[in-house]
This record gives C-alpha cells, sequence and structure tokens, in this order.
C-alpha cells in the first residue's frame, strides 16, 4: 500500500475501482524499463488473440482486454480511447451484432467510451436510435447524469421517468438514481430561492426616518400648504396666461390630429398558410424512416477540422 501512496496523483480513477494488487504491481513496474517492455507486450499478445479469434462471442474477449488496460494502465496512458472505438464499433459487423444490442456487456463498452469525452451528447442519441441497451437501467442513469452534468435538468428527469415506464432491468437501482437526482434538485431549488431572497434584501433601499411621526406628518402638511400658496400667486392673470397657453397647445393638437390622414381601421388580408397533403406527408416521413444512423464515426475523422496537419513554413508570408 505504501508505494500506491507515493504514486496516487499519477493514477486515473475509475468509476468501478481497482484492484488493490494489481494498482500495486502496475505502479511498480511502471519504474522499470524492463516492466513496461513486459507490460506491453503482454498487450501485444492480447490484441494479437483478438484478432485471430474465430469464435461465437469476440465481446467478451474485447471486455477482458479493455479490463485489463484499465487495471495494467492507472495512469490513462493506454490509448483506452481508441481500443473502445475499435471495440464498439467493430463489432457491429459482426454477425451477431443484433444480439449485441441487447447485451448489457456491449452497452457498457459504450457507455465506457463516452466517458471519454466531454459532449457525448451524440453517442447516446445514436445508442437511442440505434436501440442499443434501451432496456437497461445504465443507459438511462448515465444519460441522465451527462444531462444534468450539462444543466439539463427535464431531459434527465425525462429519462428516469422513460426508465421506470420500460420496466429496464435494474429497476430497484433506477429508482434509487432516480431519488438521488430529485433530492439533488430539492437542493439546488432551495439554494437558489435563499439566494433569492438574500438579494432581495441587499437590493432594499435602507429606510431614511427623520423626526417621529407627528415630524412626518407635519412636513406633509407643510408640503401642502406651500403648494397651495404657489397656486395661489400663479392665479390671477399668471394663472389666466398658462391656462391660455395650456387651451392653445390643445387646440393645436387636435388640429393636426384633424388634419393627419385618416388610416383605415380594417383588417388586413389574412395571410395564405400552405400545408402539405396527406399523401405528402405521408411520403416525406418514408424517406426519413429509410435513413438510419448505422454509423457514428470515428473521433478523429468526425473532428477532422479540429486537427491542423503539419506543414512547411520556409516561404511562408503572414
Amino acid at each position: 500500500m505504501d508505494i500506491i501512496e507515493l504514486s496516487k496523483e499519477n493514477v486515473q480513477p475509475l468509476k468501478r475501482g481497482r484492484n488493490a494488487a494489481a494498482l500495486a504491481a502496475a505502479v511498480d513496474q511502471g519504474r522499470e524499463s524492463k516492466s513496461q517492455a513486459k507490460l506491453e507486450d503482454h498487450r501485444g499478445r492480447l490484441r494479437q488473440e483478438i484478432a485471430d479469434y474465430r469464435g461465437e462471442d469476440p465481446l467478451e474477449l474485447w471486455c477482458r482486454f479493455i479490463s485489463w488496460l484499465e487495471q495494467n494502465y492507472p495512469s490513462g496512458v493506454s490509448g483506452l480511447r481508441d481500443v473502445l472505438e475499435e471495440a464498439t464499433q467493430g463489432l457491429q459487423s459482426h454477425p451477431r451484432y443484433e444480439a449485441y444490442k441487447h447485451d448489457q456487456r456491449y452497452l457498457t463498452l459504450w457507455i465506457k467510451y463516452a466517458d471519454l469525452f466531454k459532449e457525448p451528447d451524440d453517442i447516446f442519441k445514436f445508442l437511442k436510435e440505434n436501440n442499443i441497451g434501451q432496456e437497461f437501467h445504465l443507459f438511462y442513469v448515465a444519460y441522465a447524469v451527462v444531462s444534468e452534468t450539462r444543466h439539463n435538468f427535464q431531459r434527465a428527469a425525462e429519462l428516469y421517468e422513460l426508465g421506470l415506464n420500460r420496466n429496464v432491468h435494474g429497476l430497484n437501482k433506477l429508482r434509487i438514481k432516480q431519488a438521488e437526482f430529485q433530492g439533488r434538485m430539492g437542493a439546488r431549488v432551495k439554494r437558489q430561492q435563499e439566494e433569492e431572497e438574500l438579494g432581495m434584501k441587499r437590493e432594499e433601499p435602507p429606510a431614511r426616518t427623520f423626526g417621529n411621526e407627528n415630524s412626518r406628518s407635519a412636513t406633509t402638511a407643510g408640503q401642502q400648504m406651500l403648494a397651495s400658496r404657489r397656486g395661489g400667486r400663479e392665479g390671477g392673470e399668471g394663472g389666466s396666461r398658462m391656462s391660455r397657453y395650456a387651451n392653445a397647445m390643445k387646440g393645436s393638437k387636435s388640429s393636426r390630429s384633424s388634419d393627419a390622414p385618416k388610416t383605415s381601421n380594417t383588417a388586413p388580408k389574412s395571410l395564405e398558410v400552405f400545408s402539405d397533403s396527406p399523401t405528402t406527408m405521408a411520403s416525406a416521413k418514408a424517406q426519413d424512416s429509410g435513413v438510419q444512423w448505422s454509423n457514428l464515426g470515428k473521433h478523429d475523422q468526425v473532428r477532422k477540422e479540429n486537427t491542423q496537419q503539419a506543414s512547411q513554413w520556409a516561404g511562408v508570408k503572414l
């Protein structure tokens, strides 16, 4: 255990945990070049075993190989993403592919593959489109966790409900995960309410009180008296002058409004809405249903626009 403690910062955590004995041996082997060469040799033999396999269940070999990689490369430098990509997409051409769609081992490989991406939404959409692992709770939990991480809480809640309505395998585990999700959402709503109340208290201006109620009422009465006196002084000739000015302004406004061109209040001509006929819509649906998303595509090929090829800089003008 001491050797693990000294090298734990170089160990990549796994959701399923690690075998302590295998981890200690892997860390110890990583210190010696001979042990590393031995490890790579064993990895090559496992890959060759998969390539030479002609049995009925190649998925089992892939699962064992990937598990071995996870345990023997604790720092995560094993090219695991490429291996998972080769396993998940390579098995699509196997005769047992339709059976593997309903095999939890195959779904587990896809979930491990999705865990290596920051934005794995397309992977889960591909699984849903091709009906891969839809009868297992693992799909709904994993997709809901991804949705919750991206703050798409409504979709996460819908995924839990969808799995429960489909009565998937591992129903009790799904209920437990849903209860944990609902607890987090309740705590989130409560925290938001507390923050909003705190923000409202901060925005309220401080109460300014000068004197007691009698002084405030006296101030109000004084303001009213001052206003009445000003009104009295502005009466007479000055007041009449202001009233005549106001009446003149009203007259000018009315004359301008009367001289303005009158607009018609009749309703405009209604827009013509074009809709497809039932036969056209049916044919469009048939065409859409005929297109199947059967290939996810390699990661490097899909994102090749983000990869810059090496080129010669000699003679290049900026």
